[in-house]
């Protein structure tokens, strides 16, 4: 792709074969830049472009210096997260919100294709339907099949774009962000009832685009080890209460100070502890 240009005046790229194709964004290329390659991929009808330039940029670490500038996050299945001052961005389930409506399409695509099945076959004991014509061939089919492959992008645009304005947010207002490890499958697969929750989050999405910022910024994200009893141990103290495994109490009460917390952010608080350990500032 040694012939693909980019006019960001005219706001255009050339391609080959295809020649010049309008932009639907303008964005301004840094100084210096030098083309490597151009990807064409096609999503549910639509063809995107993606053009890798590569640059030089002097990124300065950021000293940090106070703990204010330091940030602690755990992780909310009902609202993506809790920082250690009690901030929750309450994130929008667009996959809740849009359900109904996907429920609607997927089941008027299902009797599409139910009536064109003619009958059943077997197949080493399974059961494999027999259609009247190749379901390609349907064009109802193929436009119910891209209404459902449309509310299902249309999901995923929105969290997206939500993801990125909240990791924007953090990169910019601390300079080190403190995180636990977890593997989010691993919490979605467990029997916990918050599996399709923690899908809608997109909460490890949303730490890789923390990530990236932070570090576009010279900052830093700090990862705290998954086993670390941020939600037992009380930030006041200390003390390690493991009754709280109980993911059913959200409000508890220290035994040795008497503190009373409130699971997220006392876990939140203690992330934010154990990542300025790590960072070596007390």
């Amino acid at each position: 792709m040694q012939f693909v240009k980019y006019d960001h005046t005219a706001q255009t790229v050339t391609l080959p074969v295809l020649g010049c194709v309008k932009c639907s964004e303008k964005r301004v290329l840094k100084e210096g830049c030098r083309f490597l390659r151009a990807t064409v991929s096609c999503q549910n009808g639509k063809y995107y472009a993606s053009l890798l330039y590569q640059y030089e940029e002097d990124i300065r670490p950021v000293q940090i210096t106070d703990e204010k500038q330091v940030c602690g996050l755990d992780y909310k299945s009902d609202g993506l997260y809790v920082s250690s001052k009690g901030e929750c961005p309450h994130m929008p389930h667009y996959f809740r919100k849009a359900e109904k409506k996907l429920l609607h399409e997927q089941r008027k695509l299902s009797h599409m294709i139910e009536s064109h099945i003619t009958g059943y076959k077997y197949i080493e004991d399974r059961r494999i339907p027999v259609y009247d014509r190749p379901l390609y061939e349907c064009r109802n089919v193929q436009k119910q099949r891209a209404v459902v492959s449309g509310v299902h992008e249309h999901i995923a645009n929105q969290r997206s774009d939500w993801l990125h304005k909240c990791s924007k947010e953090m990169a910019e207002k601390y300079s080190a962000v403190c995180v636990e490890n977890m593997n989010m499958k691993e919490v979605a697969d467990k029997n916990f009832g918050i599996g399709k929750s923690t899908m809608d989050n997109g909460y490890g999405t949303f730490l890789t685009n923390l990530a990236y910022k932070l570090e576009d910024r010279g900052k830093r994200l700090v990862r705290v080890g998954r086993y670390y009893p941020s939600s037992q141990r009380c930030c006041t103290c200390g003390y390690v209460y493991p009754v709280i495994k109980d993911l059913s109490i959200r409000w508890w009460t220290c035994p040795a100070c008497g503190t009373d917390h409130n699971r997220d952010v006392n876990a939140a608080i203690n992330i934010k502890h154990e990542g300025l350990r790590i960072l070596g500032i007390t």
